[in-house]
């Protein structure tokens, strides 16, 4: 049985990964399929839309035209409707204003975090810590900056599960 294709964008291929370290293309198979039986298992969560930054309506089209968030050039960009179900992704101007709070819960959490691993149980000093957070910090804040978007988005956008039927029955009404 053949590998499934990889995915030329992900940064963290589990299949490329499990493939390097095991050498067996059995132990990447087996992976690659419990993941994927995993996300099936997920789709319909606010989870699945938040991780994977789907729309959280129909967790299908993409909020954003590239999902890499180290391209600075593109990184608050975007798309204005899901392509799947037609879901507003700004639904009313200065929406995303809410999300800095959300960021904010994020840092505090990933500060708290990184704080106990560094000077509780690796004895770290604190401005050792300091710099370590601060660092980890700017590394992480184009992920930050996507996840806390998402959240919010997604905290106002109910799942359904008919959503692209619907839109695919309105437009063939429309035409």
């Amino acid at each position: 049985m053949a590998l499934p294709p990889k995915k030329s964008d992900a940064l963290l291929n589990p299949t490329t990964i499990v493939t390097k370290v095991s050498k067996s293309h059995a132990v990447a198979l087996y992976f690659y399929l419990t993941n994927q039986r995993t996300i099936k298992m997920l789709k319909g969560t606010k989870f699945y839309a938040i991780t994977k930054n789907k729309c959280p309506r129909c967790m299908e089209g993409d909020i954003y035209p590239d999902n890499n968030p180290y391209h600075f050039k593109n990184l608050s960009e975007f798309n204005p409707r899901c392509g799947s179900c037609n879901q507003n992704f700004e639904p009313e101007p200065n929406f995303y204003y809410g999300a800095m709070y959300v960021s904010y819960g994020y840092t505090v959490a990933l500060f708290v975090a990184v704080y106990i691993i560094f000077s509780k149980w690796m004895h770290w000093e604190m401005w050792p810590t300091v710099g370590a957070l601060a660092v980890l910090l700017a590394v992480l804040a184009p992920v930050l900056f996507r996840l806390s978007r998402t959240t919010w988005l997604s905290l106002f956008v109910k799942y359904d599960k008919d959503a692209k039927g619907n839109w695919e029955k309105e437009k063939n009404n429309q035409a």
